[in-house]
Parts: C-alpha cells; sequence; structure tokens
C-alpha cells in the first residue's frame, strides 16, 4: 500500500504532460502565428484552384447560353469569381476562420513556431514552391492507379460474389 502515492504521482504527471494541444489556450499571438503560417504556406491556395475551376465552368455555361458576347468580356467572370472568393477567404467564418482551429487542435504553439522557422528557410520555401506540383501530380498518379486497380476489383469481387452463388 505504500506504493500507491507513488502511482497516483506517477498518473498525475503523466496525464498532465498528456494535455492535448487544443487544451492548450489559443491566444492572440499563437492566432497571429496560425495566419502567418497559412499565409506563408499558402495552405489555402486551394481557394485559387477552385477559382479556377469555377471560371471555367462559368465561361463554358456562359458560351452556350449567350454566344453573342464578345470573348474579350470573359475577364469579367474571371475577375468577379476571384474577387468573390478572395473575400470569402478572409470573412469572418470563412476558410481562414475554419482552418484556425484545426492548426490550434493538431499543434502546439511551439511547433507552430518551429514550423514558421523551417518555412522561412531555403529548404522550407523550395518545399512551399513544390508542394501544389507535386501535389497536383500526385493526384494525377493517385488516379492513374485507381484507374488501373479498378478493373481488378471488379474481377475479384465478381468472382467473390459467384462464390457466394450470385452473378453480378
Amino acid at each position: 500500500m505504500r506504493r500507491m502515492p507513488a502511482v497516483i504521482t506517477l498518473l498525475a504527471v503523466l496525464a498532465a504532460s498528456s494535455v492535448s494541444c487544443a487544451e492548450e489556450a489559443l491566444t492572440e499571438t499563437k492566432r497571429a502565428d496560425i495566419e502567418r503560417l497559412i499565409q506563408m504556406t499558402g495552405a489555402l491556395k486551394i481557394g485559387q484552384m477552385f477559382a479556377s475551376t469555377m471560371t471555367r465552368q462559368f465561361e463554358q455555361t456562359l458560351r452556350k447560353l449567350r454566344p453573342d458576347i464578345p470573348t474579350e468580356l470573359f475577364g469579367v467572370v474571371a475577375e468577379e469569381v476571384q474577387k468573390t472568393i478572395d473575400e470569402s477567404m478572409v470573412a469572418k467564418g470563412g476558410p481562414t476562420d475554419q482552418v484556425i482551429p484545426l492548426y490550434h487542435r493538431y499543434f502546439s504553439h511551439d511547433d507552430i513556431k518551429g514550423m514558421l522557422a523551417f518555412y522561412s528557410t531555403p529548404v522550407g520555401q523550395k518545399t512551399i514552391s513544390l508542394m501544389p506540383q507535386m501535389a497536383q501530380e500526385s493526384m494525377v498518379l493517385g488516379q492513374q492507379w485507381a484507374q488501373r486497380l479498378g478493373p481488378v476489383l471488379e474481377q475479384r469481387i465478381r468472382a467473390r460474389f459467384k462464390q457466394l452463388g450470385i452473378d453480378i
């Protein structure tokens, strides 16, 4: 029974040391550092890719509906889509406000500071510049892999169902 206080103390120390990042207060300083990290890394550049896709879709639809509109006026579509997305990204409750709690939940303030330091280095800057291209190429590779895997999956599922007496 003498060991009970030692066990309780050990459990208390372990519990205290396992406090999650979400239990750390989101101070104004941490919030500002997260915002800086988001800007630095271009984490929300997905909005720009989304704007590009939306612009193409709007232009295609507009061309079908109104072929009489001169091509040079389609710049208006791109301008308005980009303005709307840019404004939405930083609006209260927009993607930036929604992403900050994620960073807060998964990273301590020291983690955020470490990432800021890393992304300020030449290797960090190179990483930032290459990530969009690498992500795009990875998506293409993933799509190609899924296309190759599709027929194999279909064949295996058909065979499995056939074993169970079901033709599909």
